[in-house]
């Protein structure tokens, strides 16, 4: 009995000495601006969709179903104020859809329901930057720059009905089309979004005699957005 009694009383005092011990933290902007610091505004990701103009009398292509996409890196060094040497690299893809007339066959003298010729390339580009503001994320700004693009994939598609049927023929690794390709293009926008047109100084093809070239200009918008280290 005296031995509870004094386990008791022992844990009686400890827990009536026992104290709470708090941290007290006050949450600032300031204290976790670490976080945000390895986050480079000049590090850029842009995205890109966009059209093939056509000015030719006899609309060589058909709108619908003609589509660019592009998504690439690029990285902005400043060269004085508001004024940036911009280089980037990624990737874009091409579709082209045809009219159904002599002028767009393409060795193919074949009638088809739809025709497309789709081109994969690796892109790189090397320009100028101009910009109202400091900041890559603020403003109004332009950019010129000379691109170039290095075929990696190019295929001719066709689509026929033949009696109830859909038939979709595939030919890859077209042997008319040039492997390299360069060009101009420009860039208007504010803070994340832009206009772009693209203009190629070189015909796709390797023969164009026969032949009605691929539209050279392509227009559209894109989203730009930082990237992270």
């Amino acid at each position: 009995m005296k031995r509870t009694t004094l386990i008791i009383a022992l844990l009686i005092t400890f827990f009536s000495n026992a104290q709470d011990y708090v941290v007290e933290e006050k949450f600032t902007p300031k204290t976790y601006g670490n976080l945000f610091a390895e986050f480079n505004p000049n590090n850029r990701s842009i995205v890109s969709w966009g059209r093939s103009y056509d000015s030719s009398s006899d609309e060589f292509l058909i709108p619908k179903g003609s589509n660019y996409f592009d998504a690439r890196y690029q990285y902005n060094q400043k060269l004085f104020l508001g004024c940036s040497f911009v280089s980037g690299f990624g990737y874009n893809w091409d579709a082209i859809r045809l009219n159904n007339d002599s002028a767009t066959l393409y060795n193919d003298s074949v009638f088809h329901d739809k025709r497309k010729l789709r081109f994969q390339n690796i892109t790189t580009n090397l320009g100028l930057r101009f910009q109202t503001s400091s900041h890559p994320d603020e403003g109004f700004f332009f950019q010129a720059t000379m691109y170039n693009d290095f075929l990696v994939h190019s295929a001719s598609v066709t689509w026929d009905e033949v009696g109830d049927s859909e038939l979709k023929t595939r030919l890859k690794g077209l042997d008319y089309v040039n492997k390299h390709s360069m060009g101009v293009e420009l860039r208007f926008g504010y803070m994340a979004f832009a206009m772009f047109s693209r203009y190629s100084l070189k015909d796709i093809f390797k023969n164009s005699d026969g032949y009605q070239g691929i539209p050279r200009l392509t227009f559209g918008v894109q989203i730009e957005m930082a990237a992270s280290e």
